[in-house]
């Protein structure tokens, strides 16, 4: 039975220095806060689990974080100064390249936002679910390629930014190949 604002106050004021309530996080106060019909059901939180990011699933999870950042970098790059980045990571020239092609290299920037704050949550919140998200990474380009080709669009341009890809792919296979290796270990 859940208990009453009345009631968590007045636990709040009874906590004793170092206690649950004092400093507390928000799955020890959801603790004390609820009970399931007559039993505490505890709330873990990443720190009280077995901590997936200190097992099989720390290096996928500590990967996935800077890829994360990695993204955020990118989405940066690709919509604050998007023109600056078209002109010398993309190769275009600023004189002949039409406004749409500026925007839509901006608007692959806001996918990299999401991506890079997904990637962060993901490898912070569900560590276990990171080697599954590298594996989507290239997964996903490859798919989005097919689709393109498909289209008899092929890209010919020699933009810097596709060598950072191959390492980035080359960092999630990577990753990918360790985990397995220590998962059958």
């Amino acid at each position: 039975m859940a208990r009453s604002k009345r009631q968590l106050a007045s636990i709040t004021e009874q906590a004793e220095p170092g206690g649950c309530l004092s400093g507390c996080s928000a799955s020890c106060l959801l603790n004390e806060y609820f009970d399931h019909h007559g039993k505490k059901r505890r709330i873990e939180t990443p720190n009280q689990s077995n901590s997936m990011s200190t097992g099989i699933y720390k290096v996928p999870s500590r990967v996935l974080f800077g890829l994360g950042i990695y993204d955020l970098i990118r989405g940066f790059m690709h919509t604050f100064v998007l023109r600056w980045s078209g002109t010398n990571i993309a190769g275009f020239n600023a004189e002949t390249t039409l406004i749409e092609q500026y925007f839509m290299l901006g608007t692959f920037g806001i996918s990299n936002f999401l991506t890079g704050f997904l990637y962060l949550l993901v490898s912070r919140r569900s560590p276990e679910l990171s080697p599954y998200v590298l594996a989507l990474i290239p997964v996903a380009y490859l798919l989005g390629l097919i689709g393109i080709w498909s289209n008899g669009i092929h890209g010919t341009s020699a933009y810097g930014g596709r060598y950072l890809m191959y390492v980035y792919f080359a960092i999630c296979i990577g990753t990918l190949l360790y985990f397995a290796y220590e998962k059958r270990k």
